[in-house]
C-alpha cells in the first residue's frame, strides 16, 4: 500500500508531501492542475527515463519518493529477498529517483542503489496504474493466468503443479550437472588412462634413481677403478714391497729380538707385537673388501647402456609430470590408479537420475493436465462474470471469452490465457489488445478487478480517468464498483466525475497556486465541507449555489449506501 508521496523540484512542483489511506482515495481537479505530473512523476518510480528538462529549478536536483506498506505483499518481499535487499522497521519499503541538474539520474531501494530494471520488476508488484491507453498488467501472461486461477478457492493443483515443476527442475538440473561431471570425468579418465599406462610401463620404485644415479657413477668409471683398485690391492698385499710383507717382516724381526717391553704393553696394554698383529688381520679384511668391491665393478658396456638409458627414461618421466622429486613419480602412479578407479562413480548415478527424471516428468504432465482442466472451467466462469459486470459499466453488448491455448510446460503449467472480446453486435471475437477502446478496456479491467479482488493479492490500483465517455447511473456504478474493490486493497482514482467522486474514502485535490514570480502545483486532503463543495463544483462548473450544494449532499448520501 502506497502510505507517503514525496515530490520536489519536478515540473510545477516546488515541493508535494501526501500521505494516502485504505480503501478508495480520490483525486479531482480541474484541468490542467497538475494530475498528469503526479502521475509522471509516480512513473519514474516505477523505471521511466529520466530528462533533466523536467527540473523546475535547473540548478537543484529533483527527487520522487514514495513509501509502502508492504507486511501483506508476499510477492514484493520473496522479491526484496532474492535480490538481497533488507526491508525497513514494520515492513516499510521506500522507492527513490533522484534527477541531478546534468541529467544523471540515480534510484534507490530502501536508501540502496537500484538500476532501472530492478525498479520496474519490483513495482510491479506494488503499483498497477489503468488508463485509458494503459493497461500494461494485461499483457503479461502471469497476470492473466492469475485472474483465471482466482476464481478457485482451493489453490492445490496450482500448488501440486509448482511443486511438481520445481521438482523436474531441480532433478533435471541434477542431471545435467551429473552428464557434465561425467563428460569432465570422462576425458579426465582419457588422459589419466594414457598416462598411467605411461608411468606403469616405465615403474618407478621408491629410491631406485638415487640407486642408479650411484650405480652409473661407478659403471661410468669402472675401468680406471679398476686399475685404481688393483694398484691399491698391491700396495697393501700383492708383491715384495706391500704393506703386508713389510709389516711380516718387521713382527718377524721383533720376535727375534726377545725383548720383554716388546711383548708386554703398558699399563696393562696390547704390546707393540700385539698391535703390529692386528694390522696384519685389519690389512688382510681390508683386502678381502676390496677384492669383493672390485667384483662388484661391472665394467660391462652394454651394462652401462641399459643404466644410462633407464635414468633417461626416469628424467623424462620426471620432465613430464613436472616434478624434480625422484620419490614423486611411484606416489603419482598410486594417485593415478585411485583417481582412475573414483572416475568411474559418477556414471553408477546416472541410470538411477534418469529414471528419477522420468518419474518426474510423469508427475509434472499430469500434474499439468489437472490444472489445466480446472482452468478451463474457471476460464468459461471468469468470461461470464467478466460479461455481468461490464453490462453495469456501460458495455451491453460485450461478448468476451478467456481462452484457454496449451503451450510447452513452464512454470505456470502447460496453458497460456488470451482475452478475446467483442463490444458490438455482429462483432467477431478478437484479441482485447485490436479491438477495445482506451475507456472500453479500462473499463473492463475494472471489470476484472472486481471479479478478483478479494481473492488475489493485487498492488495498488491507480485509475487515472478510465470513467471518461461515461456519465450518469454507469458512472455511479463505476464508482460503486471502485469503492468495492477498495475494501480489499488501496485504489487510487482520478475523475472529473462527481458521481465517481462521491463514492471516495478520502478526497485529494490538485490545484495550481500562484506567487510573486511562477505557478506552483499543490494538493491536499479535503476535509468533509471541502470535499462536499469540490462535488458541488463538479457538478455545477465553476458557480457553486446552493442548488449545486445539495445535490453534491443528495450524491454523498446516495453513493455511500
Amino acid at each position: 500500500m502506497l502510505v507517503n508521496l514525496h515530490i520536489s523540484n519536478y515540473a510545477l512542483i516546488e515541493r508535494l508531501d501526501v500521505e494516502f489511506g485504505r480503501g478508495l482515495s480520490i483525486i479531482t481537479g480541474e484541468t490542467g492542475a497538475g494530475k498528469s505530473i503526479i502521475l509522471g512523476a509516480i512513473d519514474l518510480l516505477r523505471g521511466r527515463r529520466a530528462d533533466s528538462s523536467a527540473l523546475r529549478d535547473k540548478t537543484m536536483k529533483a527527487v520522487v519518493e514514495a513509501e509502502f506498506d508492504v507486511h501483506n505483499n508476499e510477492a514484493v518481499q520473496r522479491w526484496l529477498a532474492s535480490q538481497d535487499y533488507e526491508l525497513g522497521e514494520d515492513n516499510v519499503l521506500v522507492l527513490r529517483r533522484e534527477i541531478s541538474p546534468t541529467g544523471r539520474s540515480r534510484a534507490f531501494i530502501n536508501d540502496s542503489p537500484a538500476n532501472l530494471q530492478a525498479m520496474q520488476e519490483l513495482t510491479l508488484a506494488l503499483l498497477d496504474i489503468h488508463s485509458q491507453h494503459q493497461t500494461q498488467q494485461l499483457a503479461n501472461p502471469r497476470t492473466r493466468l492469475s485472474l483465471i486461477d482466482s476464481l478457485t478457492a482451493d489453490k492445490s493443483l496450482l500448488k501440486r503443479y509448482r511443486d511438481a515443476y520445481e521438482g523436474y527442475n531441480d532433478t533435471r538440473k541434477r542431471l545435467l550437472q551429473l552428464q557434465q561431471e561425467i563428460d569432465v570425468a570422462s576425458t579426465r579418465r582419457e588422459e589419466l588412462l594414457e598416462q598411467y599406462d605411461y608411468l606403469s610401463k616405465l615403474n618407478p620404485k621408491p629410491g631406485e634413481q638415487k640407486e642408479l644415479e650411484t650405480l652409473f657413477d661407478l659403471q661410468s668409471r669402472a675401468n680406471q677403478l679398476k686399475e685404481d683398485m688393483s694398484l691399491t690391492r698391491k700396495n697393501l698385499d700383492g708383491y715384495e714391497q706391500s704393506a703386508r710383507s713389510l709389516i711380516e717382516r718387521s713382527l718377524s724381526l721383533l720376535r727375534h729380538m726377545r725383548i720383554s717391553a716388546l711383548e708386554t704393553g703398558q699399563n696393562g696394554g696390547p704390546s707393540v707385537i700385539d698391535r703390529l698383529q692386528s694390522i696384519l688381520i685389519d690389512l688382510k679384511d681390508i683386502n678381502a673388501e676390496l677384492e669383493n668391491l672390485d667384483g662388484e665393478i661391472d665394467d660391462d658396456p652394454k651394462q652401462l647402456a641399459r643404466t644410462e638409458k633407464r635414468l633417461d627414461d626416469l628424467y623424462q618421466a620426471q620432465q613430464r609430470f613436472k616434478t624434480e622429486d625422484p620419490e614423486r613419480l611411484p606416489k603419482l602412479l598410486e594417485e593415478m590408479k585411485r583417481e582412475i578407479e573414483e572416475s568411474e562413480a559418477p556414471g553408477v548415478m546416472l541410470p538411477a537420475l534418469r529414471l528419477e527424471l522420468h518419474h518426474k516428468a510423469k508427475e509434472l504432465k499430469e500434474a499439468a493436465v489437472a490444472l489445466s482442466q480446472q482452468r478451463t472451467e474457471n476460464a468459461k466462469a471468469f468470461s461470464e462474470q467478466l460479461q455481468q459486470k461490464a453490462r453495469l459499466l456501460g458495455l451491453p453488448n460485450l461478448k468476451f471469452e478467456a481462452r484457454i491455448t496449451p503451450v510447452k510446460l513452464w512454470s505456470q503449467g502447460a496453458d497460456l490465457v488470451d482475452f478475446l472480446c467483442a463490444f458490438n453486435k455482429n462483432q467477431s471475437l478478437v484479441s482485447l489488445e485490436q479491438t477495445a477502446s482506451g475507456g472500453e478496456a479500462s473499463r473492463l479491467m475494472l471489470a476484472m478487478k472486481a471479479i478478483v479482488a478479494g481473492k488475489l493479492q493485487l498492488p495498488t490500483l491507480i485509475f487515472d480517468e478510465i470513467d471518461t465517455g461515461i456519465s450518469g447511473e454507469i458512472a455511479t456504478l463505476a464508482g460503486r464498483m471502485m469503492r468495492e474493490i477498495g475494501e480489499n486493497l488501496q485504489v487510487i482514482t482520478i475523475t472529473h466525475l462527481p458521481q465517481v467522486a462521491a463514492c471516495g474514502n478520502a478526497n485529494y485535490k490538485v490545484f495550481k497556486q500562484d506567487n510573486e514570480n511562477e505557478t506552483l502545483t499543490r494538493i491536499r486532503r479535503l476535509d468533509n465541507d471541502e470535499r462536499r463543495y469540490e462535488i458541488a463544483r463538479m457538478l455545477s462548473g465553476a458557480e457553486v449555489d446552493e442548488a449545486a450544494l445539495q445535490n453534491a449532499d443528495s450524491l454523498l448520501k446516495n453513493q455511500i449506501q
